[in-house]
């Protein structure tokens, strides 16, 4: 990338406008070009985004409000030296923010030449590094949900073009830059929202065999947040390119495994992988999320859903094995199908802990009687502490219901229950009651008088500060 000067940068001191666009329409930058008679010989340009025009297919009335300026600092011998500034911007909607925006650029070497005015005017660079803040204002009813997520990812982008974000990508990948990957996810989701035409250029570099671990990851996570048809097609594209590494394998099944709204081909697609590859570890993975994908298109295809509860119950019934039966009735929790109910609720009078806990746990999206029964009684009167933790954070799961924080609360105030049992049941409550139900309260005062240890006071009192800084629901 050039920074090209227009042929009337001449002295110091001169000052040029150029008419520009950039992810957010029509622009006007102004630039000046300072110090090239000093003595080191070096030149510095300044450029500052001084106004935006409204674009006439934009059917809402969208103010863009941009400051702060870049600073280029050439060496003499016309290469960038240091490159460094921020730029801001504020999006309005009427007399509304509806986002705002913060961008910090890292330094970067470019080259500088000069060209006739009819040749080039303007004057454009790359960003090296940008760390963006967006927050959302008062978003008017009028804006559709597609509308909204459009411009707030715009927000999040500023002038990214898909070469800087993958230029970004390759500098944490070889440890040149801090910057958080969950930041670049973001970015990158953001940029494939608005050009969903460039799915195909992260398709290839993401299913790339020399590709690394941090682009997979990075890529993938990005590919999956947006969770297109064609984002799914291009991740079951990598993970047959990639099928011969564990590693990289394992990275992309976490990616389907997260999404949204998973696709029957997806499915398909980790079934195969699970069938398929020889490294257990990765195989069971591949499991796990048919059965988290699953109960994400039980909506959509309830037939599938079923075959998948039917294929993964004969599993469990069919074996003896401990580590099986555990990572069967895994897989069933994570599908949370109603067919599997009375096969998961036999396991809770299994043998082994280690069974009883992952069938407990196996119960928390069954919207069943039985299973809510299970759950309390296994709370309540199994032997094991590793089980009666399994059904707290089944409670957990299910803390929007009257009958599941009466048991927490019962719980989280019963003196000489085991303390890490009452912690967490606080813990729950905390997250699921708003700050003045007077349950929540009433358990953690009691927790802290009565003084029975130390830690399960300490839980209580961050609990009622954790709960008194959150906004009343």
């Amino acid at each position: 990338m050039q920074l090209v000067a227009p042929a009337q940068a001449g002295p110091s001191g001169s000052l040029w406008t150029v008419q520009e666009q950039d992810a957010f329409g029509n622009c006007t930058a102004r630039y000046q070009l300072q110090d090239t008679t000093s003595d080191s010989g070096r030149a510095e340009i300044r450029r500052e985004v001084v106004a935006y025009r409204a674009s006439p297919t934009d059917s809402i009335p969208l103010t863009y409000e941009p400051s702060g300026a870049m600073r280029y600092e050439f060496r003499p011998d016309g290469f960038v030296d240091r490159w460094a500034g921020e730029v801001n911007l504020a999006i309005r909607v009427g007399e509304g923010v509806l986002a705002e925006t913060r961008h910090r650029v890292s330094m970067r070497r470019v080259a500088v030449h000069r060209r006739s005015h009819s040749q080039r005017e303007s004057l454009v660079g790359q960003f090296a590094h940008l760390s963006a803040r967006v927050a959302p204002v008062g978003l008017p009813p009028h804006l559709s949900a597609l509308r909204r997520r459009e411009l707030l990812s715009q927000a999040a982008l500023n002038d990214a073009t898909l070469e800087s974000l993958l230029h970004d990508l390759m500098q944490i990948e070889q440890g040149l830059d801090d910057g958080s990957d969950s930041e670049l996810v973001n970015r990158l989701a953001s940029f494939v929202q608005i050009h969903p035409e460039s799915i195909g250029a992260l398709a290839k570099s993401i299913a790339d065999q020399r590709a690394s671990l941090v682009r997979i990851r990075i890529l993938g996570q990005a590919l999956a947040a947006v969770g297109t048809a064609d984002c799914q097609a291009a991740l079951c594209r990598a993970v047959r390119q990639h099928e011969g590494s564990a590693d990289a394998t394992l990275e992309l099944i976490l990616a389907l495994g997260s999404l949204k709204v998973p696709t029957v081909e997806t499915i398909q697609c980790l079934q195969s992988i699970a069938n398929r590859i020889q490294d257990r570890d990765v195989g069971w993975t591949a499991e796990l999320a048919v059965g988290a994908a699953g109960r994400r298109l039980a909506g959509t295809d309830r037939w599938l859903s079923a075959r998948i509860a039917q294929d993964f119950v004969q599993r469990l019934e069919a074996t003896d094995d401990d580590d099986e039966r555990v990572q069967y009735l895994l897989v069933l929790g994570n599908l949370g199908h109603a067919d599997a109910l009375a096969t998961i609720l036999t396991h809770v009078r299994a043998e082994s802990v280690r069974v009883r806990a992952a069938a407990v746990w196996a119960l928390r999206f069954l919207e069943h009687s039985a299973a809510r029964d299970a759950i309390l009684s296994a709370l309540q009167g199994d032997v094991s502490l590793e089980v009666r933790r399994q059904a707290l954070e089944a409670l957990g799961q299910r803390a929007n219901e009257d009958w599941a924080v009466s048991a927490l609360e019962t719980t989280a105030g019963e003196k000489g229950l085991d303390a890490s049992l009452r912690s967490r049941a606080l813990q729950i409550l905390g997250h699921a009651l708003s700050p003045s139900d007077p349950r929540l309260v009433a358990a953690a005062r009691r927790c802290i008088e009565e003084g029975s240890d130390g830690d399960l006071q300490q839980v209580a009192q961050r609990t009622l500060v954790n709960a008194a800084a959150r906004p009343a629901r």
